[in-house]
């Protein structure tokens, strides 16, 4: 295994440090060759950018882009661009890494990447924000394409906010199509939420049979509910799961009958939080926390650092950072958090090809994840390992063949 020299890890935050100890951790376990987990330590390329945007107020300031590609030994990179003043540096490498790794997992020909312009859409009208896209996109022109690097939108992103990336490409054809998803559907867009929503419920309903639960039953506590939550939720209602509980940064709501999803969400839309909605009793977090239920979802982005009551938690947006019950089931983010992905790659499929890859089609959705988890599942099992350390390392040694293979 290779060492990292005390001054690479002093420029590190926690992020970084983070996904770099969990690949030297499946390193040993998988006992990996020092040059592979050299060469995978490090993203393979780094362009920094700086865009000039002249404010409605007409004062000029410069806002910092990122554009890093962890690895392209399995395919090109594909990966998210974000708004976002609070995400470092190690953020995005951190992230792109994490990418490669979920690529590879579920064996789709990519390899990770992620981008960033430093500054929160809500500061930004529309016009800024059409601007500083343009102009990050212009100073990445070359470096991206459906065989380069592909464009992916960040979660709960606008797809006005694609639809520009890919005006800044240039004249509109198939292969530009295919260097951007998440675009209106006008554009050769796809419903992503859909997708995202049906691939985590056949996840679901893979990781409910294991517990012995129909997922047809089950009880359901969700925090978070964003688009990808909200679209999630509906999904799971209709399959017959009960949701139990749902919280936000508001608080929480709690129906032992199962909350309406669909009345939840014209809610939502009006008032913009959960807060106030009269169908359900409100509860803080703490309460939603200890109730008992077959499943929480972590679909915001704050930390689950307390023990809970649920038999299984899914990191579907948020993780886990706390010590829980022996019998508590994780399924990791490398699995649970993979639904947007999975439908940007039938969005480059569909824009590169012509058409959805076979595994865009029910049947073969079905297959595709319920393989992916029993995989996973066994693995850790014969090697009496976590979910989450089982795909890391089924992921990293699929890097690692791969670079052995070239």
């Amino acid at each position: 295994m290779a060492t990292l020299t005390n001054d690479s890890l002093a420029r590190d935050t926690s992020a970084e440090l983070e996904v770099a100890q969990q690949l030297e951790e499946a390193a040993r376990f998988l006992d990996l060759e020092k040059s592979i987990v050299q060469r995978l330590r490090y993203h393979e390329r780094e362009v920094e950018l700086h865009s000039q945007v002249i404010s409605d107020q007409g004062e000029a300031r410069i806002v910092r882009g990122l554009r890093v590609q962890h690895s392209s030994v399995r395919g090109p990179g594909m990966g998210p661009l974000l708004f976002s003043r609070r995400l470092s540096n190690s953020d995005i490498h951190a992230m792109a890494m994490t990418l490669s790794w979920q690529w590879a997992l579920w064996k789709l020909p990519f390899s990770g990447s992620a981008g960033l312009i430093s500054t929160d859409l809500d500061e930004l009208s529309e016009r800024e924000a059409h601007l500083l896209t343009r102009s990050y996109i212009a100073q990445l022109r070359g470096l991206l394409g459906p065989q380069a690097d592909v464009l992916t939108p960040a979660r709960g992103a606008h797809p006005q906010i694609m639809a520009w990336a890919l005006s800044a490409l240039g004249a509109a054809n198939s292969r530009k199509q295919a260097s951007v998803t998440g675009k209106p559907i006008s554009l050769g867009g796809i419903d992503l939420q859909g997708i995202a929503a049906r691939f985590f419920r056949t996840l679901f309903t893979c990781v409910m049979k294991e517990l012995g639960q129909p997922a047809k039953s089950a009880r359901v506590v969700i925090l978070g509910f964003d688009q990808t939550a909200q679209r999630l939720a509906l999904e799971l209602e209709r399959t017959g799961s009960c949701i139990v509980g749902v919280a936000d940064q508001s608080g929480g709501l709690h129906d032992d009958a199962g909350v309406n999803i669909g009345n939840l969400i014209q809610h939502v839309a009006k008032e913009r939080v959960l807060f106030g909605y009269p169908e359900s009793q409100s509860k803080s977090i703490d309460d939603l926390l200890h109730l008992p239920c077959d499943a929480l979802i972590l679909c915001g982005p704050d930390p689950l650092r307390q023990s809970i009551a649920a038999r299984s938690i899914f990191e579907a947006g948020g993780e886990v950072q706390c010590t829980l019950p022996g019998k508590t089931l994780v399924v990791p983010s490398l699995l649970a958090d993979f639904g947007l992905n999975f439908a940007s790659f039938c969005e480059w499929r569909k824009n590169s090809c012509g058409g959805f890859a076979e595994i865009d089609g029910l049947r073969g959705l079905l297959t595709h994840v319920s393989n992916t988890w029993r995989e996973v599942f066994h693995y850790s099992q014969k090697h009496d390992l976590t979910l989450q350390r089982a795909a890391l390392a089924l992921a990293v040694s699929r890097v690692a063949e791969a670079m052995r293979l070239q």
